[in-house]
């Protein structure tokens, strides 16, 4: 299978494990499990999105679709709806990895769940968005990284 033939691989970080990140990471392996032309990788801490998932109804989802669980997050430290550093901590290690895997040529592109930036600096992280994060694990200069939205009106 040539270049122009394979699935576009996306390495899609869950984003804050206690936001919406989750859910919306889990509804887009759903919308596009069918879709031969993506194949989706997830990452972030395993118990967040495996208790996000029997929420929705998604365990057999989840069982099927490729995940990298990222270290670092406590499971005791799981809490829905809170800001929390260890929610920050864990939305910059998932984020970070997918970033070094693409890099490494694993996957095509990342696209990142939602995060909370509160929970972000409460962890002690600078951070002004996503550009600046790929530069820093990257090692190349904040001006030359940019962000792309995408989505209805824009």
């Amino acid at each position: 299978m040539n270049q122009a033939e394979r699935a576009a691989r996306i390495a899609l970080p869950i984003g804050d494990p206690h936001g919406i990140g989750p859910e919306i990471a889990l509804k887009t392996v759903e919308a596009y499990e069918q879709h031969p032309g993506v194949a989706l990788t997830l990452f972030g801490p395993a118990g967040p999105l495996q208790h996000t998932a029997r929420q929705l109804g998604l365990e057999a989802l989840l069982s099927r679709t490729a995940f990298v669980e990222t270290p670092g997050y406590a499971d005791s430290a799981f809490e829905p709806s809170r800001i929390s550093a260890d929610a920050g901590r864990a939305c910059i290690d998932a984020a970070s990895a997918a970033i070094t895997a693409t890099s490494a040529g694993h996957h095509d592109a990342v696209v990142a769940a939602p995060h909370h930036e509160t929970a972000i600096h409460q962890a002690g992280i600078a951070f002004s968005g996503y550009p600046s994060l790929v530069a820093r694990v990257r090692g190349v200069p904040e001006d030359s990284v940019f962000l792309m939205l995408v989505g209805g009106g824009l």
